[in-house]
C-alpha cells in the first residue's frame, strides 16, 4: 500500500503558470483544480503525467508529513460536528490509508475465552512482566498499578493513535468515556485503562507524544504512559490489535475482580452505558429483556407483530407437534412516563431556550397529564424541522403535542454538540420543546427502544393509559399531514379497521341484480349468506377456485362466489358462479386491489386475503374466519418496520 496521499489534480502547460491556480484540462479530458494556498505551505511535490502528449503533473503529498496542532480539529477527541439544519461546526476532514503496522514477533495474541480466567495475570499484562509499576492520568498524575486495579472490575481498551474523528473507534471512545464518568459518580468498584498504539507510519517520532497527550486528554481514566512504549505495544499485541485498518482499530477486554473475562468487545457500552455494570452476560440479558418488555407494553402493534412472528416460527419448527399458541406472559400494564424516562415524578424539564422562569419549567408528573408526549431522540437533528411543523399542525387543531428532546451525542464532544443545537433552535425559532436532564444510560436505553442505528427517531407516549409508538418518525413521515392523533400505529389500525368493518357487500356492489346466464342473484338474497367476492386478477386462483367451488358450497351451505371484473369483460360463460355485468370501484379505504374478499353472513368483511385460506380443510381453519385485524396489521408492519 502506498504511503503517499495521491491527489489527482493535474495541470497542463498552456500559458498559465503553476502558481496561478487556474483550471486546466489535460489531454485525457479530465478537468482538475489548481493549487490551494494551504497545499503550497504544506510542501506538496509534483509528478509528471505519464501521457506522452501532455506536460501536466500530479500533486503528491510528501511522506512523513508532520502532525501538528493545526490538524487536531480533524482527530479525536474534537471532531467536526455537522447538524443537518444548515449549521456546520468545523470543516470536513480527510481520510487517509495507512500501511500495516509491524509488531514484534515475540508475543502472540492471548487465547481469551469469555467466562474463563485471563491466561496471564492482569498485573503482569499491564506491567509488561514487571517492567513498569504505574499508570498515568491525563493531568500527568502517576498512580500505582496495583493500587489502581486490584480487586476491581477492569476495562482495558486499546486504540490506534492518532484516531480519525467520526470513525468507528471515535464512537467507541465516547461510549467508554460516558460509561466511566457515570460509574465514577456512583462510586462503583470499577476502573478503566487506556492503551494507545501509535501510528508510526503517519506521524514523525517527535510528534508522537503530542498526539498521545491530545488523545489522552479526552479520557478521565488511567492510561499506560507514553514513555512505556514497549508495554503499550505488548498489551496491544496480546489483546489482538494487529492492524491499523479502520475495521480493526480497537480492542477491549472486561474483567471481574477475580480476572474472569466478562466481555471481549465494546457492545455493552454502546447499548447500555453505565447500566451494563457489572458487565455479566446474565445482567446484559436482563437489560435486553427489560427493553423488550418496555417496547411490548408501550406499543401494542409491536407486541402483536412480535408474537405473531414467534408463533409462526414455533408452528414451522414443531410441525405436527404444534398444539396451539403459547400464552403471552408479558404484562399489559401501560408504561408510565416516569418509567420510560427512568426518573422521578418530581424531575424538572426546562424549555430548550434554557429559560428557568416558572412557566418555562415543568415536572414529569405534570407533563404526563398531556395526551401526547413525543420523545425526540436527536442524533443529527435531521428531523428537527419536520417535527416542529408536525407539532404546529397539531397545535392548530387544538391537539396536545409536547416534544422532549433526548440528546444522542455519540459522534461529537458535548460542548460542540450543545453549541450546534442552541444555534439550530435559534435558527428555526423553536422555543417550546422540553429538554430532559442528560443521563447517558437513559439516553442509551431509549435509543435501544427505538432501535434505529445512528439516526434521529421518535418515541411517542400517549397519556391516559393509551398505547404508544416506538417507530414514531417513520409513522409521521408515512402518514404525512393526515389527522391521525395520537400518532401511533395502534390508532391508525383501529381507525382503519373501523372503516373496513363499516363496509358491507352492498358497499362494494352498485347494482341490484347480478346475472348468471339467464338467472339472477339479488343483493337482498345475499344477506345471511357467506359471500366470496372474486376480482379475477389471478388465473391460477381461478383454476383453484373452480376446483374448490363445489366443496365450498357443500361445507358452507348457502355460500356463493361472485365475480367482480376490474374492467369491462367479454361475456364469461364457463364460470359456475354469478358475475357482475360491469366493473366496480375499489373503496378508498383499501390500500390495494384485492383478489378474493370474504364476507360473513352479516355481510361484513371477514378477510381481504381469502385466497390464502382456500386450503382451509388441510389447515383446520374456516374460510370465513375474521382475520381482518391480522391482515391489516401485517400490511402496517410491512410499511413501517417494527
Amino acid at each position: 500500500m502506498m504511503d503517499l496521499k495521491e491527489e489527482t489534480r493535474k495541470r497542463c502547460s498552456g500559458g498559465e503558470n503553476e502558481e496561478s491556480g487556474a483550471l486546466k484540462r489535460c489531454s485525457s479530458g479530465e478537468k482538475e483544480e489548481g493549487w490551494s494556498s494551504r497545499e503550497k505551505e504544506e510542501g506538496w511535490t509534483l509528478k509528471r503525467c505519464s501521457t506522452n502528449s501532455c506536460s501536466c503533473v500530479t500533486k503528491l503529498k510528501r511522506p512523513g508529513r508532520p502532525y501538528s496542532l493545526f490538524d487536531y480539529e480533524n482527530y479525536f477527541p474534537y471532531p467536526t460536528n455537522t447538524i443537518k439544519s444548515d449549521i456546520t461546526i468545523g470543516e470536513p476532514h480527510v481520510f487517509f490509508e495507512f500501511p500495516e503496522e509491524i509488531f514484534m514477533e515475540e508475543n502472540e495474541p492471548l487465547n481469551i475465552k469469555k467466562g474463563e480466567k485471563l491466561p496471564v495475570d492482569v498485573l503482569s499484562l499491564l506491567s509488561n512482566g514487571g517492567k513498569t509499576n504505574s499508570l498515568v492520568r491525563n493531568n500527568g498524575e502517576r498512580v500505582g498499578l496495583m493500587d489502581a486495579i486490584s480487586g476491581k472490575y477492569l476495562v482495558v481498551c486499546c486504540f490506534f493513535v492518532p484516531m480519525f474523528a467520526n470513525d468507528g473507534s471515535d464512537r467507541v471512545c465516547r461510549h467508554l468515556i460516558a460509561t466511566y464518568n457515570e460509574l465514577q459518580k456512583n462510586n462503583l468498584n470499577f476502573e478503566m485503562v487506556v492503551v494507545a498504539k501509535m501510528r508510526s507510519s503517519f506521524i514523525s517520532k517527535d510528534q508522537e507524544e503530542p498526539a498521545f497527550d491530545w488523545f489522552l486528554s479526552a479520557f478521565p481514566c488511567l492510561a499506560v504512559p507514553f514513555s512505556d512504549s514497549s508495554t503499550r505495544d505488548s498489551i496491544c499485541k496480546l489483546l489482538g490489535l494487529e492492524s491499523s485498518r479502520l475495521t480493526e482499530s480497537d480492542a477491549c477486554l472486561v474483567l471481574d475482580p477475580e480476572q474472569r473475562v466478562l466481555q471481549s468487545d465494546t457492545l455493552c457500552f454502546e447499548n447500555y452505558g453505565a447500566a451494563s455494570f457489572p458487565f455479566t452476560d446474565s445482567h446484559l440479558d436482563y437489560l435486553k429483556k427489560k427493553v423488550e418488555e418496555i417496547k411490548m407494553r408501550l406499543d401494542p402493534v409491536y407486541r402483536q407483530s412480535k408474537l405473531d412472528g414467534q408463533e409462526m416460527s414455533r408452528r414451522w419448527r414443531l410441525g405436527p407437534l404444534y398444539k396451539g399458541a403459547v400464552e403471552d406472559e408479558i404484562s399489559t400494564e401501560p408504561v408510565t412516563l416516569e418509567e420510560l424516562l427512568c426518573c422521578e415524578s418530581s424531575t424538572l424539564l426546562h424549555k430548550c431556550d434554557g429559560s428557568s422562569q416558572k412557566n418555562r419549567v415543568i415536572s414529569v408528573a405534570d407533563l404526563s397529564k398531556s395526551k401526547c408526549v413525543v420523545l425526540y431522540l436527536c442524533f443529527d437533528a435531521s428531523f428537527m424541522s419536520r417535527l416542529e411543523m408536525f407539532r404546529r399542525r397539531c397545535v392548530k387543531r387544538n391537539q396536545q403535542f409536547e416534544v422532549v428532546i433526548i440528546h444522542l451525542s455519540y459522534f461529537s464532544d458535548e460542548s460542540s454538540y450543545s453549541k450546534a443545537f442552541k444555534l439550530a433552535f435559534k435558527e428555526k425559532g423553536i422555543t417550546s420543546w422540553w429538554e430532559l436532564p442528560f443521563v447517558d444510560h437513559v439516553s442509551r436505553r431509549l435509543y435501544q427502544i427505538a432501535d434505529v442505528p445512528y439516526e434521529d427517531d421518535v418515541i411517542i407516549w400517549a397519556g391516559g393509559g393509551c398505547s404508544g409508538e416506538i417507530s414514531g418518525l417513520a409513522l409521521m413521515e408515512w402518514c404525512g399531514s393526515s389527522n391521525l392523533y395520537p400518532v401511533t400505529r395502534n390508532k391508525w389500525l383501529d381507525d382503519k379497521l373501523s372503516a373496513l368493518r363499516s363496509l358491507t357487500l352492498e358497499s362494494f356492489l352498485s347494482y341490484k341484480k347480478r346475472k348468471r346466464g339467464s338467472s339472477h342473484l339479488k343483493v337482498s338474497e345475499s344477506k345471511n349468506r357467506n359471500i366470496l367476492l372474486y376480482f379475477g386478477s389471478s388465473n391460477s386462483l381461478f383454476e383453484k377456485l373452480c376446483d374448490s367451488y363445489n366443496q365450498i358450497k357443500e361445507d358452507y351451505p348457502g355460500s356463493e362466489v361472485v365475480f367482480a371484473p376490474m374492467r369491462h369483460p367479454n361475456p364469461v360463460t364457463e364460470m359456475p358462479w354469478p358475475q357482475l355485468p360491469s366493473p366496480i370501484a375499489i373503496p378508498e379505504v383499501l390500500w390495494f386491489v384485492p383478489i378474493l374478499v370474504a364476507f360473513g353472513d352479516d355481510n361484513r368483511i371477514k378477510s381481504l386475503y381469502a385466497e390464502d385460506n382456500l386450503d382451509y380443510r388441510e389447515r383446520g381453519v374456516s374460510l370465513f374466519d375474521d382475520t381482518l385485524r391480522g391482515e391489516t396489521l401485517r400490511y402496517l408492519t410491512g410499511e413501517i418496520q417494527c
